[in-house]
């Protein structure tokens, strides 16, 4: 039996079964439990995620887990990882990435409405702040006063209803969670998310103006370094051309002194043989240090 260890939010467990369809995939009698556990981040719903004091608030518990033999696989959004290698387990697969765009909703209204008026957008990254507030009046179809950021969290679903029933009038979020959770099998929760986002409009950004967090979008599984025998079984679902993108983004950053939480937009395209970056990175009080 292969237990399974993720996140308890519908977004976790989604990305832990698709983990457990690429096993299938190399042998469909592999028998597989799943396990969800709260960490710290999804514990603490009030501090903003920039001012979090741990490291890997979304990680750590899970990564206890693994350690305490309570599951044999932990599958994480790699963007939540911290950048340094961790003692006593590895990142041994990536799954195949997907969208690692972000994209903006914004309530459906006359358009006109918004000229003039200031336009408040939630989000949760510093990152988005930071480049949004560098290029976003260009894409907009009307003319705001001005446009301000607010903090939010909480999963896709509680985000969309927040902007839905609030005073704001944007959120940012990644698409790579919005596909995921209206593509999933659970109906329920697809409908949703499908109901949800027909009251906005939207916008996916290139990544040419908005570079993504670093491992945005893809899923990594991580094992316990003694366990050998999962190891070897779980190297057979890795994407190679993803794991090469995804650790060159996360190698820019670390060579950054970065982490996780770090305000770096940073892109990997395979081409050929090489890898094409497009990055940015931000001081602390939201200046662009450099675009490259």
């Amino acid at each position: 039996m292969i237990k399974i260890i993720s996140r308890k939010s519908d977004l976790a467990v989604i990305q832990a079964e698709l983990v457990a369809e690429a096993l299938k995939k190399t042998d469909r009698n592999i028998p597989i439990s799943f396990v969800k556990k709260e960490t710290e981040g999804d514990i603490d719903q009030l501090t903003s995620l920039s001012k979090l004091s741990n490291i890997g608030v979304f990680t750590n518990d899970i990564r206890e887990s693994l350690l305490n033999n309570e599951a044999d696989i932990a599958v994480h959004s790699l963007k939540d990882l911290p950048i340094d290698d961790q003692n006593d387990t590895s990142i041994v697969s990536i799954l195949e990435r997907a969208d690692s765009r972000d994209i903006l909703f914004l309530k459906k209204d006359n358009l006109d409405n918004y000229n003039n008026k200031e336009l408040k957008i939630l989000t949760s990254s510093p990152r988005r702040v930071y480049n949004f507030s560098n290029f976003l009046k260009s894409l907009l179809p009307f003319n705001p006063s001005k446009i301000t950021f607010e903090d939010i969290r909480g999963n896709i679903p509680t985000r969309l209803k927040k902007l839905l029933n609030g005073n704001c009038q944007g959120l940012i979020v990644a698409k790579a969670a919005i596909d995921r959770l209206i593509s999933c099998e659970n109906k329920s929760i697809s409908n949703e998310i499908s109901t949800l986002i027909e009251n906005f409009f939207w916008m996916v950004i290139p990544l040419s103006l908005n570079p993504c967090a670093p491992g945005q979008g893809a899923i990594a599984i991580e094992v316990n370094s003694k366990r050998e025998d999962i190891i070897k079984l779980i190297k057979k679902i890795n994407h190679n051309e993803t794991e090469l993108c995804a650790l060159a983004e996360r190698s820019f950053l670390k060579t950054l002194g970065g982490d996780c939480d770090t305000a770096v937009g940073c892109s990997a395209i395979l081409k050929k043989d090489s890898i094409e970056l497009n990055a940015q990175l931000f001081s602390d009080d939201g200046e662009k240090v450099f675009n490259v």
